[in-house]
């Protein structure tokens, strides 16, 4: 099943990271951020309404997203993402909710699928950037590279420790825990 699903979308991711990429040169930053705010809110107030995101989930309630929608879906969890960037999860996740799948398979599934924009992203983002003269000695193009260490390291921490937890958090309880951590981002967004 997870297999099947992320064959189904990774390309899609790809394309829509390469075309976010591309595009968020011309986009105000301000824009970003306020775009970035504006889709979290609407993730957390559309799944709080819908309770299928906070509902416990089965293994046996998940349907596979058609292929009608896997590949426009693809598409525009890697453009939004590529442009804001953020991973896609926030995206991928409640898609794959709403398909029926359970918070640990979501969580374990938008990882993966969270790679092509990572490496599509950084590479439009490295190639773009290195066209604008100016950039601050920290940067290799758009990369902030004390950030890039930072998020890999702590990858490398909050990983295995975010794992070994995920498995033991009941399906409810585990996308309840994800909403809030996402009304936290949006809080630090406003704040900054």
């Amino acid at each position: 099943m997870v297999n099947k699903v992320f064959k189904g979308m990774v390309f899609y991711i790809a394309i829509g990271s390469l075309i976010g990429g591309v595009s968020a040169v011309y986009i105000n930053s301000d824009f970003l951020r306020f775009a970035f705010i504006g889709l979290l809110l609407y993730v957390i107030v559309s799944n709080l309404l819908k309770k299928t995101f906070t509902a416990h989930v089965e293994d046996r309630d998940f349907r596979m997203p058609s292929r009608k929608s896997r590949g426009p879906v693809g598409v525009v969890i890697g453009l939004i993402s590529t442009m804001l960037g953020v991973g896609g999860s926030v995206m991928t996740i409640p898609y794959l909710r709403r398909q029926g799948m359970r918070m640990l398979n979501a969580v374990a599934l938008a990882t993966p699928l969270g790679l092509p924009i990572a490496i599509v992203g950084a590479f439009t983002f490295l190639v773009t950037g290195l066209q604008i003269e100016d950039m601050p000695g920290s940067t290799l193009g758009f990369i902030f590279i004390p950030a890039l260490c930072g998020f890999t390291l702590g990858g490398f921490i909050g990983v295995p420790l975010g794992r070994s937890w995920a498995q033991k958090i009941p399906d409810a309880v585990y996308s309840k825990v994800y909403l809030i951590l996402l009304v936290i981002v949006v809080i630090m967004m406003m704040l900054e």
